[in-house]
């Protein structure tokens, strides 16, 4: 069965009108007529089983007639990579994206910097200037 995506809200009993290049492809390449049956999808209402009420040369109707499966949400999926070339990066990342991971995360966020804590004995004059690393000479 032919199954076709369609931008409209589907529920039962309402009335699409396909785009122009959707009713070339229904009519002209896949043949169907009127009375014909086909499935619609758009994404967010699930799919629908819907009949050609109308045919034209170069348009049609479909009337939804039932809703056949409601829309399923995926799996959330979190992808954790490890630091690896870029090159490699790039096509872990082109990969979880063709799998569905919405964002890959880094196991390691802004490499979790501590402030850096001055660790002269007390009375020391020092006075340490470094915000990020070990103490420093005076």
């Amino acid at each position: 069965m032919i199954r076709l995506f369609v931008p409209d809200p589907l529920s039962a009993g309402a009335e699409i009108v396909p785009s122009p290049e959707q009713a070339r492809y229904l009519l002209a390449v896949m043949r169907l007529g009127v009375g014909e049956a086909l499935l619609l999808f758009n994404g967010r209402d699930g799919e629908g089983r819907a009949v050609v009420i109308e045919a034209s040369k170069r348009a049609c109707r479909l009337r939804v007639e039932t809703l056949t499966r409601p829309q399923a949400t995926p799996p959330d999926l979190d992808l954790i990579v490890a630091l690896v070339k870029r090159a490699r990066l790039e096509t872990i990342v082109e990969k979880a994206a063709e799998l569905g991971a919405p964002r890959p995360a880094d196991p390691h966020p802004a490499h979790q910097r501590r402030p850096h804590q001055c660790r002269a004995p007390p009375g020391h004059r020092h006075r340490c200037r470094r915000t990020d690393g070990p103490p420093g000479p005076a």
